[in-house]
């Protein structure tokens, strides 16, 4: 602990920074209020917030090389942290409030202006830790973007490539979802389970708990066979692998559960997998529609085209179902006609998936049925346009009530096992 004049220095270090930061937060909000509206409004904004102009009219350059020696002299490392963009992105382009008062253009504006403000500043943060005013070695960012605008700057950055080794899709493994779930429903029961099992089998005790009575298996039939998956793992198939998917759902049969006791009723298998299905709608429509249709304006359209599809297809197939459809992208400034670009993005989103051959399947450890959520982009990226031609592909099975696909192709669809999750939880992207 500091004290004296050494701790009057580090705090007026301090007071210096937050006061250069909130400046330049009352600068950008002066600029835009300031600028009349007009066909000009945005080539004066953009001139007016430069960096080099900020730098003089907010900074100056005796303060950013103040800055700059005592980053230099710190022996702490610094992390800019950027959070808290998606739903001011959504307020800015889609508000209803807003979107009923604007016309078409202006619109269009909101889009434009808000794809180039994003993609000025990843450029910005690229340049800073190139740039030989900054200490390199002593600042790092975090910028969380949702990941639909990211798609959208990277569709309209011609160096696009300068983004992805710095780039990181925040995903969860299946043993962490589990995990979650776990201590979810610990919180409801008197069991401690065995902190010496693995994540799986701890979960599995905990659903024996008298005050669950959770089914801990369910049946499905494929063809004339039986097959049987635990409860955790019919829950993972139905899901983006995100916590509040599980949250959904978990929420949805602990409710059931409550009136079942209440009637004297039993939450057999059959229930579950009834619940399951029906809620199936609300996460579709809450966590996926919901969260794209704002970039992909047609969204609801794109995803209609494979109804009634089988769950499984071929490419040829593909380009058939989405031939009459263009995708709408970055708010419908951008639209994608090519059949490779349309099963990129919905590989991207999660909506499709790669399936692979029995070669590939060789060495263990590997689903037949590869994911953006559960796999990330390297498969995928890894074939060439012709190899996508040939290669088969798989509808995310959620979406199987909801576009009445057909299922029956000889195998569940999705299907993990305990050896592809431990797997899944070492290597994850």
């Amino acid at each position: 602990v500091e004290t004296g004049a050494s701790s009057k220095r580090q705090k007026l270090r301090w007071s210096e920074f937050v006061g250069v930061c909130e400046a330049v937060q009352a600068y950008v909000n002066h600029t835009i209020q300031e600028i009349p509206a007009g066909m000009d409004f945005f080539a004066r904004v953009s001139a007016k917030l430069a960096v080099d102009e900020i730098v003089s009219s907010v900074i100056g350059v005796d303060q950013l090389d103040a800055l700059s020696r005592c980053i230099y002299a710190c022996s702490r490392h610094f992390v800019f942290a950027l959070d808290g963009f998606d739903q001011r992105f959504e307020d800015f382009r889609s508000s209803n409030s807003i979107m009923s008062s604007m016309d078409g253009e202006e619109k269009d504006n909101r889009i434009q202006f808000e794809i180039g403000w994003l993609k000025g500043l990843l450029r910005s943060v690229l340049e800073l830790r190139s740039s030989d005013e900054v200490v390199q070695d002593k600042i790092a960012f975090c910028i969380t973007i949702p990941q639909d605008r990211y798609l959208e700057v990277r569709s309209t950055e011609r160096d696009d490539y300068r983004y992805r080794a710095l780039a990181a899709n925040l995903q969860w493994s299946a043993l962490e979802l589990s995990i979650l779930i776990r201590k979810r429903l610990e919180g409801l029961t008197t069991i401690s389970s065995d902190k010496q099992l693995s994540p799986l089998d701890r979960l599995e005790e905990v659903l024996m708990a008298k005050e669950l009575s959770i089914p801990r298996s369910i049946e499905m039939r494929v063809g004339g066979n039986v097959i049987t998956l635990s409860f955790f793992k019919y829950l993972l198939r139905h899901t983006f692998w995100r916590p509040r998917d599980f949250i959904f759902y978990v929420a949805a049969i602990l409710t059931n559960m409550k009136y079942s006791r209440k009637h004297s009723k039993v939450l057999d298998a059959d229930l579950v997998k009834d619940i399951i299905s029906r809620t199936t709608y609300d996460v579709i429509g809450t966590e996926f529609i919901k969260e794209f249709q704002s970039s992909i304006t047609n969204i609801k359209k794109i995803i209609g085209a494979f109804d009634k599809s089988p769950i499984t297809l071929s490419f040829e197939d593909f380009k058939m179902r989405v031939s009459r459809t263009p995708f709408l992208t970055s708010g419908g400034l951008i639209r994608l006609d090519d059949p490779i670009e349309k099963l990129s993005l919905l590989y991207e989103i999660g909506f499709i998936g790669v399936e692979l051959t029995s070669a590939q399947m060789r060495g263990g450890g590997k689903s037949k049925d590869v994911f953006v959520f559960s796999d990330g982009m390297r498969v995928f990226e890894s074939l060439s346009d012709e190899a996508k031609m040939e290669a088969s592909y798989v509808i995310h099975p959620i979406f199987c009530e909801y576009l009445s696909l057909d299922s029956d192709v000889g195998r569940v669809v999705c299907a993990y096992s305990d050896e592809y999750i431990e797997r899944n939880d070492v290597i994850h992207e």
